[in-house]
């Protein structure tokens, strides 16, 4: 299953928002390797990103009367545990967001 259709549930506007979410998430991870993350000798790499809960189920919630919009919940998978706890790649990717 490719992943537009594995996304083919989701509103265009949202799979545009997570086309988004992957690009920044993978340019700061990129960053970081040029930086820091390169002193460690290791080819980091994300292998993958997992959508789960509300968006992946099919039942977000965007109330407008209230505002209350459901966030996106992604799992970054990295070739070594060193890289998943970098946490100044990640925080700066959540303060594009």
């Amino acid at each position: 299953m490719t992943l537009p259709e594995r996304l083919a549930h989701l509103p265009d506007r949202k799979r545009r928002e997570l086309e988004r979410v992957a690009a920044i998430l993978f340019d700061e991870f990129d960053d970081a390797l040029k930086t820091k993350l390169s002193m460690k000798g290791k080819r980091g790499r994300i292998l993958k990103l997992i959508l789960f809960g509300s968006y992946a189920r099919g039942d977000w919630v965007e109330d407008r009367k209230s505002g209350y919009r459901s966030d996106y919940d992604v799992l970054v998978v990295v070739n070594y545990d060193s890289f998943a706890e970098q946490h100044e790649a990640w925080e700066k990717a959540a303060e594009r967001f």
